[in-house]
């Protein structure tokens, strides 16, 4: 979260405990999509790493978002797990429950910009004025084996103080990079209850 001492406060929130990682920001894939509150940048599209992954996944997409607010007084990020994309109009999710006979969980993980920063320089000239709120968003979403091609969409719902917002995304899969700079990102272990 920006606003310098709020986000060392906040430090890393977990919201699932699959371990994720990040990735580069791909000038094919990056959109802007801005709405009243937010604005939301799709930074990058990578595959989940195998270090990421767990059984019975056997590939996925990593996501990497920057959700900035659009008015200052927004201090508090109000978000909607990402659980599904579609491919070729077929739910992704769907797939992994046919194929393995249950759905394999997604993992997000809020960052701090920073964090996004320092694992990809390219993401400061993205970074919003020092007076507005934002957060770094990374979502694995992992299943079966992907196709080379294919049309991605997405729904990210994603706002301030209590209020969502929905942010569309569509992309080409043969736009998506094996891995990048932000696949070697690993956030620290979540404790044990």
């Amino acid at each position: 979260m920006r606003r310098h001492s709020a986000a060392t406060a906040m430090g890393i929130l977990m919201i699932t405990v699959s371990a994720v990682t990040a990735a580069q920001a791909s000038p094919q894939i990056s959109a802007l999509k801005q709405r009243d509150l937010s604005e939301v940048r799709l930074l990058a599209v990578s595959r989940v790493p195998k270090f990421a992954m767990t059984a019975p996944a056997e590939d996925g997409l990593r996501l990497v978002f920057l959700v900035a607010s659009r008015r200052a007084e927004a201090t508090q990020p109000t978000l909607r797990e990402l659980r599904d994309v579609t491919i070729n109009d077929v739910s992704y999710r769907a797939q992994s429950t046919a194929n393995y006979g249950q759905p394999i969980e997604p993992a997000t993980v809020v960052i701090d910009i920073s964090t996004l920063a320092e694992m990809d320089s390219t993401v400061r000239k993205f970074l919003p004025a020092e007076s507005l709120t934002s957060i770094g968003m990374v979502v694995d979403i992992a299943s079966a084996r992907l196709h080379a091609t294919g049309v991605v969409r997405l729904r990210l719902q994603a706002g301030w103080d209590g209020k969502l917002e929905d942010f569309e995304f569509e992309f080409d899969l043969s736009q998506v990079p094996i891995e990048n700079p932000f696949s070697r990102y690993r956030p620290p272990q979540r404790p044990a209850l």
